[in-house]
């Protein structure tokens, strides 16, 4: 059985400057730097609070008390630390999600679901899954499952923008890619929003943990 924990939070406000900095300082001198790049104070935050995510899940499996120090970025553009152990992060709109595991990969990703013209993504789409989308009872809430468990598979593989999310067939509980088959987890996070996880392993010890970011500075 593969242990999986998915770690989450929500905010709604921006921090204070000085609640941002004192969070902002935990992080290495290189992660700040990135931090800062983001432009507008919601990503600026969703992006801090998915490392201290990492962080709080690291620190759970043993790891020391700086090893973000240690992280670094693949060349596909995924963060790792080491071989041992596997996480991916997803936020959107209020919520950030962090996915962690030392048995199988992971992937996970979360949207909003807001109004789209959906009838439009026959590139990223199969025919049946339109078809689908366009007969569901909620076609916003199907279109937005269909694209969480595409991007959770595209995560989970971890070469990003080079699988053609057309080419994702999707099942029941998985989806496949090029013969490989990915075990997909549906996360009731949010009703107003679609969230799904995908592992290699079928057989998941499956653990949601809501982390409130107050409590973020007693876990550091």
């Amino acid at each position: 059985m593969s242990k999986v924990e998915v770690l989450y939070t929500k905010f709604t406000d921006q921090l204070s400057e000085y609640k941002f900095k004192k969070l902002l300082n935990r992080l290495p001198v290189h992660l700040q730097e990135k931090n800062a790049k983001f432009l507008r104070w919601q990503d600026r935050q969703a992006n801090l609070f998915g490392k201290l995510l990492v962080h709080t899940g690291l620190k759970e499996y043993g790891y020391d008390p700086d090893c973000l120090k240690l992280l670094q970025i693949d060349l596909n553009g995924r963060p790792y630390i080491d071989a041992n152990i596997d996480f991916n992060i997803s936020h959107s709109n209020n919520y950030v999600l962090c996915a962690i595991s030392k048995t199988t990969k992971v992937g996970i990703d979360i949207e909003k679901i807001t109004p789209i013209d959906f009838y439009n993504f026959d590139e990223v789409m199969t025919d049946k899954q339109i078809n689908t989308i366009k007969n569901a009872q909620d076609a916003l809430k199907t279109f937005f499952n269909y694209w969480t468990i595409k991007e959770s598979v595209v995560k989970a593989d971890g070469r990003g923008l080079e699988i053609p999310l057309l080419d994702i067939i999707i099942n029941t509980n998985t989806a496949t890619y090029n013969q490989t088959v990915y075990h997909i987890n549906n996360l009731n996070i949010d009703q107003n929003y679609s969230c799904n996880l995908a592992t290699k392993s079928s057989d998941l010890n499956l653990k949601l943990k809501y982390i409130d970011i107050n409590a973020f500075n007693k876990l550091l």
